[in-house]
């Protein structure tokens, strides 16, 4: 049978230190990666209704939404413009997301939704609130699935070294309704009359693309 995913890709070290002092020791290595990446911000897709929102599909089945933990490698670029424009520059950890029990450590940031409502609004933690990003990752960090790929936003360069964990996580629905709420325009503005959503940020997901030519792996 040869050599299984799981002896060829070592284990995927994820070490994120909070405090901000030692933030410079933050850094995502092993599995299929060969360079040492650091994190940069997270984000998430997520879909109007329930039965769709994820950017990646399993068998065909859509999550309610995702979530990315962006990194980057000084091995490609000097900063994380230069990383994003070369190819591996980039690695994201994909986390699906359903509904169920609330995320405790989302919820650290998503409690300020209602106050960055609009466009342009901008909220800093406060400083009890520091993320424990490790706390964002499934249970089982071993399975999952990689891949050489695109940004998923323009300009969508062949940068990236996906990692789709296999075990989703959890939000409550108060949580994604939540991200659901925030508006793509201004307070005091409204939104263009030819907006579908009537303003609200939602099926902000780019669908699954054709593989062509991109070789899936998986470690169990």
């Amino acid at each position: 049978m040869g050599k299984s995913w799981n002896d060829l890709f070592p284990f995927l070290l994820a070490t994120y230190i909070v405090d901000n002092q030692k933030a410079r020791t933050n850094s995502l290595s092993g599995g299929p990666l060969t360079s040492h990446f650091k994190p940069i911000q997270f984000h998430f897709h997520w879909g109007k209704e329930d039965d769709r929102g994820s950017e990646h599909t399993v068998e065909g089945q859509n999550y309610s939404a995702e979530l990315h933990i962006v990194h980057w490698t000084k091995d490609k670029g000097a900063s994380f413009s230069e990383a994003a424009s070369a190819q591996g520059g980039l690695a994201v950890l994909g986390m699906l997301i359903k509904v169920g029990q609330e995320h405790s450590e989302l919820q650290k940031s998503l409690r300020y939704c209602s106050e960055i409502k609009y466009a342009g609004d901008e909220r800093k933690l406060a400083d009890n609130d520091n993320m424990q990003l490790t706390a964002l990752l499934p249970k089982n960090t071993t399975a999952y699935w990689t891949y050489s790929g695109s940004l998923t936003t323009p300009p969508c360069y062949e940068s990236v070294n996906w990692i789709v964990f296999k075990e989703p996580i959890e939000m409550s629905r108060a949580q994604l309704d939540a991200l659901r709420d925030l508006r793509s325009h201004k307070a005091g503005t409204c939104p263009s009359e030819d907006d579908e959503f009537c303003g609200h940020v939602v099926d902000n997901y780019r669908p699954p693309q054709p593989l062509k030519g991109r070789v899936l792996k998986c470690c169990q």
